[in-house]
């Protein structure tokens, strides 16, 4: 895995928090070497960027990359640990969405309901 330093450099930096220094999902796919499997580069990221979306902060990226690197078994378990949180987070938050979007359409149902047939 490249350095930080590395994947700030390659970023784009089209944002304004990227201009401030967190890592962006383009820049991480150009540090990487070209050989990548995309799938891995996706995961990777989105385990750095803790289900975030396309930044990951500078700080946490940092501390994540030199946990997986100084553990003994390569990072997998740190890896997978991140990962799974992530994916977590994320699907808890499309779990609310869900939930919040069939409450307005209960809501509208009822009102519609009400207003029509009293």
């Amino acid at each position: 895995m490249p350095s930080l330093a590395e994947i700030l450099k390659k970023g784009p930096k089209k944002s304004y928090m990227a201009q401030l220094g967190y890592v962006e999902r383009e820049g991480f796919y150009a540090a990487m070497p070209a050989d990548s499997n995309p799938l891995v580069m996706y995961a990777a990221f989105d385990a750095l960027a803790r289900g975030g979306g396309d930044l990951a902060s500078p700080v946490e990226t940092e501390e994540m990359m030199k946990a997986w690197q100084s553990a003994p078994d390569g990072g997998l378990e740190g890896f997978k640990s991140a990962l799974l949180a992530a994916n977590a987070r994320k699907y808890s938050a499309y779990g609310v969405f869900f939930f919040l979007i069939a409450l307005v359409f209960d809501l509208i149902i009822e009102s519609g309901q009400n207003a029509f047939f009293p």
